[in-house]
Formats: C-alpha cells, structure tokens, sequence
C-alpha cells in the first residue's frame, strides 16, 4: 500500500488478490490516474472489491456504478450492502422495487431523473446509485436538466456473454460527473 488516500476501510475483508488489486487502483488515482480498469475472471469478486475501493477513495463519496441488467443492479446493491458500505442506496431503473429481501426499505427505486436529483442534492454522507445502461438516459437528464450533483466515483460493470464465454470489465473514474 502505497497510496495517500483516506483510508477507511470496511468491515467485510479482501482476500489478498483483491487488496493488492484495490491497491494497485487506489496507487493509480493517488498519482492523478482518473480511469482505472480492472480484468477478473466471472465470481472472483469484483463487486466486493469495488466497493472496498469506492468506500476507500472517500467514505463518505457520491458512488455511481452502472450495470447492463436489473438482477445484476439488485445483486450488486446487495453485496455493497453486506459489504458494510453505510449511507443511503437509490437504484435508477425500471423497477418498483428491489428483489432482494435483505434491501426492502434499504435500497429506494427510482425512474424520476428529477426526483433523484431533488433528493441527493439533499442528502450528504454516503450515496451509492445503481443503474442500468437502459437508463444512462435519464442520469443524463437527470444532470442536464435537474442538477444532480456530480460523482466522486462511477463504477461501470462490463459484461460480454458470447459463445459461453464470459468477459467482465469493471471501470472506476474517479471525480466522474
């Protein structure tokens, strides 16, 4: 470890490759690096390592992590969560509600880019906002016309089903917005 960055960690832990990846990534924004990608194979555990670096950057950031499906925006939240991350949990998607029991009341779905946007411009501590590709338009929207503030971090999940193979990047931009 190397970095300069706060360093509050969470109380889930890393298994090793996972700290000295998060390492790796935090070394890289320290040293004024604003995109990072990290390349692991499917069930190593990206989700928990971004979140350990999300949280690390600073613990009380504005998270943005998107994602291709809604079970993966449900599972993602889920792991975040269990991970220990504090504050407050908005998914921008189609749904009504979470699928996952352990976030009823927890995680707030949302496809109102204005009302997203009213409401984290109020809120200080931790957010973390989960959304869909299907709707990067209306995160779009909900900055150019509702002044949703900026990100301190997104996290966008790359998936690539193709002939049974499974391709998985995970990028973080930090100060995105």
């Amino acid at each position: 470890m190397l970095h300069d960055l706060p360093a509050e960690r969470l109380p889930s832990e890393l298994w090793t490759r996972q700290r000295a990846a998060a390492d790796c990534v935090l070394n890289a924004f320290a040293m004024g690096s604003e995109r990072q990608q990290v390349i692991m194979p499917c069930g190593t555990g990206k989700t928990h390592l971004a979140v350990h670096i999300a949280h690390e950057i600073t613990s009380d950031s504005r998270t943005l992590t998107v994602m291709p499906t809604l079970d993966l925006l449900n599972q993602t939240a889920r792991v975040w969560h269990t991970s220990g991350r504090p504050g407050h949990f908005f998914g921008l998607c189609s749904d009504k509600q979470t699928s996952e029991p352990v976030l009823k009341g927890l995680l707030t779905m949302t496809n109102d880019p204005a009302w997203l946007a009213a409401v984290l411009r109020g809120l200080d501590g931790p957010v973390s906002v989960f959304a869909t590709y299907a709707s990067l338009p209306k995160l779009v929207e909900a900055h150019q016309r509702h002044l949703l503030p900026r990100w301190d971090i997104a996290v966008v999940d790359f998936t690539n089903r193709r002939w049974g193979v499974c391709d998985v990047r995970v990028e973080w931009s930090a100060g995105a917005g």
